[in-house]
């Protein structure tokens, strides 16, 4: 998320599916948070950057969540490869 004199911001930081209409807000959220945290470090906190990364991960954590249970809402096409692997991919896996 950030290293020796560059942060990410947008989807740089992270990206979401395009059909979860996450993408301007996130850059925005992503882009303020981002320029507060340079801003911050570049004052003196140290945490700064930490603290913005694990906003940005904290963000990326609930949506993976929010996309699984809209996937295991649909049920119609369990069969079907596509659905199948988001029907099985709706158990939380602790290494994501």
């Amino acid at each position: 998320m950030h290293g020796d004199g560059w942060t990410a911001a947008g989807d740089a930081a992270v990206a979401f599916d395009p059909l979860s209409s996450q993408g301007i807000l996130t850059a925005l959220y992503t882009g303020l948070s981002a320029g507060e945290a340079v801003d911050a470090r570049l004052r003196g906190d140290r945490s700064a950057l930490d603290d913005y990364a694990a906003k940005v991960t904290t963000a990326r954590t609930a949506y993976q969540r929010g996309h699984r249970a809209a996937h295991a809402q649909e049920t119609r096409w369990s069969e079907r490869p596509f659905w199948a692997r988001r029907q099985r991919d709706t158990q939380p896996n602790p290494l994501r």
